[in-house]
């Protein structure tokens, strides 16, 4: 199993088109990689079905960054 940034990294590189290059934990995902709500909804729905856990919306608002999001995603369980 990948770990948990790497899934994310991938995500975040395929959703937003961005390069190979790593994605920073401090990388705002609007404002930095330029992800709207429609693009954050399908960041869930990746990162739901690769993991097998569930990222309510509201959560997925108070996220701002890439780190952000792996942090809340390991306390709710991916390793």
């Amino acid at each position: 199993m990948q770990p948990t940034e790497a899934i994310i990294d991938r995500v975040l590189r395929e959703i937003g088109r961005l390069d190979d290059r790593q994605i920073a934990a401090t990388a705002r995902l609007r404002e930095d990689l330029g992800f709207d709500s429609l693009a954050l909804i399908d960041v869930a729905v990746r990162l739901e079905d690769a993991l097998g856990l569930a990222v309510p919306d509201e959560e997925l608002e108070r996220v701002q960054t890439a780190g952000e999001l792996a942090e809340y995603l390991k306390r709710t369980g991916a390793a």
